[in-house]
């Protein structure tokens, strides 16, 4: 089968209605109806846009989740999931995650003290007067 694009919006549309379908199918206590397809761009990512991989993405996902007694899907359990050789090595080179960069010495969010002195807390948002 040919591989999905998201070139347009009709595409996007259809690689979306694909991961919606594959959603409403799990049978997962604790998954929360829209987490996949929040992540549309992700599995397309993960994927290549193929629908073997997707399925067996989700498939694996959710055996973990069973498995773990999570019973749920999200993104902290896809990334811990290995799919197949191809899309696998597509997705390190092309999009893979790598360590974060440290920030330049002298930036002021360097650290959760200077953020502090700044008036922000941990979460880099301004604290009420």
């Amino acid at each position: 089968m040919t591989e999905y694009a998201i070139r347009t919006r009709a595409e996007k549309a259809d690689w979306v209605s694909v991961i919606t379908a594959m959603e409403e199918a799990l049978v997962l206590y604790k998954h929360r109806p829209g987490t996949l397809t929040g992540e549309w761009e992700y599995l397309y990512r993960r994927t290549g846009g193929n629908i073997s991989s997707l399925a067996e993405l989700i498939r694996e996902a959710a055996a973990d989740a069973v498995l773990t007694e999570v019973e749920g899907i999200d993104r902290k359990l896809l990334d811990g999931i290995a799919i197949n050789e191809h899309a696998q090595s597509t997705y390190e080179a092309n999009w893979g995650q790598t360590e974060p960069t440290p920030p330049p010495p002298g930036n002021p969010k360097n650290s959760a003290a200077e953020d502090e002195e700044d008036g922000e807390d941990e979460e880099g948002e301004a604290e009420a007067s």
